[in-house]
């Protein structure tokens, strides 16, 4: 029931609870069914080219415990996307994927402060 009830959520705002929600203060089973649905939530926005929407990192601060999940989405999400870029995946490649890429320059906003 809870899983279905997360999915009708926007996949945008499904990303945004598993990294603002604290975890470790709910059930297993629940917390699992909020970080099952948010990865499930970046593969769509991959699939559909619209990663960039999920990152705002603009309203999080890079040493907060949600700019940890926001980096372990973002991890997934480059994973995802750099598939996609070249499939020969040379450092100069990834560089120039990484410089370009939209949700990486917010990432290195986010960082910087």
């Amino acid at each position: 029931k809870l899983t279905g009830r997360i999915k009708r959520v926007d996949l945008v705002y499904q990303g945004d609870l598993f990294c603002q929600i604290e975890m470790d203060k709910l059930n297993s089973v629940v917390a699992e069914c909020f970080t099952n649905a948010a990865f499930t939530a970046v593969e769509s926005l991959c699939q559909t080219h619209q990663e960039h929407t999920l990152f705002d990192f603009n309203r999080v601060a890079a040493l907060s415990p949600a700019a940890t999940k926001y980096g372990q989405l973002f991890s997934h999400v480059l994973r995802k996307t750099w598939g996609r870029v070249d499939a020969e995946k040379s450092e100069t490649a990834l560089l120039q994927h990484l410089l370009t890429w939209q949700p990486f320059l917010g990432f290195l906003k986010m960082l910087t402060g």
